[in-house]
């Protein structure tokens, strides 16, 4: 379990004596939001915690499988799309959100401590997939032509690059783009950023390569983006690093928390694996 944290470790760091900030509805992004976790975490953030959730997903989730909860805002991300436009996309998404949803009043401003209350409170990632690697098959030198080498070795080399390429579009560069968002479109109050990790990234991946690279730098990434605040939970010389690194758009309060979990139970890894055991994975 990966956490990189702030005002979880001084909880008065996260507490304001103003009325503005205490009685002002807290923003929610979430994206994945139309899968099994995303939605899960959107319903349990709107109607449990009683927030604003802006969803962001390739496909929004029907009415009929909202279980009786809206999305207050939902941000289309294009379907395969190179990292600088999902960033793009999902940073202006956002931008257009928050001023939408902006009181110009007390909404806006703690006028005590002089933070700035526009922005996420909370950002969650909670996309990803998984895939095996492709089945590595051998050339046979001998018995094929140089023609048919070269054609193979092509077709291979390009089954192992669209699987690197699809495991790192489904599972880092949404974690990539959140970042972003969280460095420039977060809100001033201790803002929160969670990413789904992976404990089967914490060892090699045998089988899974592809899908191991993707959550192995998705755990490197939250790690350095939580150490940017200067109170990281490694050692001194690194909090020192973090500090002098931090550049002048990243607030120094932001957490950034890596939740690694086993396999999690959704209808869809049950169909995928019928026979994995249950009663092991998160719940």
């Amino acid at each position: 379990f990966i956490h990189e944290y702030s005002h979880f470790s001084n909880p008065q760091r996260g507490m304001s004596s103003n009325a503005d900030n205490r009685k002002r509805q807290k923003t929610a992004l979430v994206l994945g939001s139309s899968g099994a976790l995303g939605s899960a975490v959107s319903r349990h953030l709107s109607k449990s915690v009683g927030m604003r959730v802006v969803g962001a997903d390739i496909v929004e989730l029907p009415t009929e499988l909202s279980e009786n909860y809206e999305l207050d805002g939902f941000i289309s991300l294009p379907e395969n799309a190179a990292l600088q436009e999902l960033t793009t996309q999902l940073a202006k998404g956002v931008h257009e959100f928050c001023i939408a949803n902006t009181d110009a009043g007390n909404d806006s401003y703690d006028h005590e401590t002089g933070e700035d209350l526009r922005g996420l409170d909370v950002i969650i990632v909670a996309s990803g997939g998984w895939e095996g690697d492709p089945p590595l098959e051998p050339i046979d030198r001998d018995r094929l032509l140089p023609e048919e080498q070269s054609t193979a070795l092509t077709e291979a080399a390009t089954a192992y690059t669209d699987s690197v390429m699809r495991m790192r579009g489904m599972n880092l560069d949404p974690v990539i783009a959140a970042g972003f968002v969280a460095q420039h479109l977060s809100c001033d109050h201790y803002p929160l950023m969670v990413v789904m990790g992976a404990t089967a990234a914490l060892s090699p991946t045998p089988g899974m390569m592809n899908y191991g690279l993707a959550k192995a730098a998705t755990h490197h990434l939250v790690q350095t983006l939580g150490s940017m605040n200067g109170n990281t939970l490694e050692h001194r010389a690194l909090r020192k690093r973090g500090e002098a690194a931090q550049p002048p758009h990243l607030f120094p309060h932001i957490s950034v928390v890596g939740i690694l979990p086993t396999t999690i139970d959704t209808p869809n890894n049950r169909l995928a694996m019928p026979n994995g055991k249950f009663e092991q994975w998160t719940k």
